[in-house]
């Protein structure tokens, strides 16, 4: 199905350009690399914590079409009161529907997040490798938040307005609306961070969702001046955008 700039989700110097299909997360990171990615958490939560919201037609069509759509980030913690612990991957507690393991590698564990508790993690990925049994998250660590006071259960925290976040101390302040409801699972969590986008459920942090789960997917288009990549992108990952896009019948 073909979109025009009119079905665009426009925030005041980004766009987020949907496309005509529901994929798992792997799938959505991978396909959406190089100069287009998916949104952030941070910024999805921007343009739905706005009081115009309820009033944007262009929400309500994608809203009406893919109701709930993937971000970029993940979160990753300990099942509830525990700690990460040293020497060890971060595993989920639960496999996709595929009996696939999702890890957050060792290698992109930061030493202060160890053995602390009330700490999760935003993790904005760099690779995601997957296996026959397994996938594999791993980020530099400069893509590494770690999250102090975070929420040991579903409920209401204030905002982190640094990531959009609700953790359960003093944050939030300058924020539209100072509370987000996290959704987390009892165990350990791998787990990609999705936003709805109807009006009852958008200030809803969910992290809670087995990645292989097929929602909406979009790109954050930012044009020439806020590109994150150069004209340098390998051509081969590009190639393998155009050629997707152009099976889909373009945008």
């Amino acid at each position: 199905m073909s979109l025009t700039v009119n079905h665009r989700i426009k925030s005041p110097i980004e766009e987020i350009v949907p496309i005509s299909r529901q994929l798992g997360y792997a799938e959505a990171f991978n396909l959406l690399r190089g100069e287009r990615e998916l949104p952030s958490n941070l910024l999805l939560d921007r343009i739905l914590a706005r009081p115009g919201y309820q009033n944007r037609e262009e929400w309500k069509r994608l809203a009406n079409r893919y109701p709930i759509w993937w971000t970029r980030d993940l979160v990753v913690y300990p099942e509830s009161d525990g700690v990460f612990r040293k020497g060890k991957d971060v595993v989920d507690s639960y496999k996709d529907r595929a009996r696939r393991t999702w890890l957050f590698s060792l290698s992109s564990m930061p030493q202060e997040a160890l053995d602390r508790k009330s700490i999760g993690l935003l993790v904005c990925p760099e690779e995601i490798k997957t296996y026959k049994d397994r996938v594999v998250v791993e980020a530099g660590q400069k893509n590494v938040i770690i999250l102090e006071n975070f929420l040991q259960k579903n409920g209401w925290g204030m905002v982190d307005k640094e990531t959009g976040i609700p953790l359960s101390l003093g944050f939030g302040q300058d924020a539209l609306y100072p509370e987000r409801y996290l959704r987390r699972t009892e165990g350990v969590g791998v787990r990609p961070i999705v936003r709805s986008l109807n009006n009852d459920s958008r200030l809803i942090i969910n992290a809670s969702e087995t990645p292989d789960m097929r929602f909406g997917v979009g790109f954050v288009d930012r044009g020439e001046q806020h590109q994150y990549k150069t004209e340098t992108v390998a051509t081969g990952i590009m190639e393998r955008f155009r050629r997707f896009i152009s099976e889909l019948g373009g945008f």
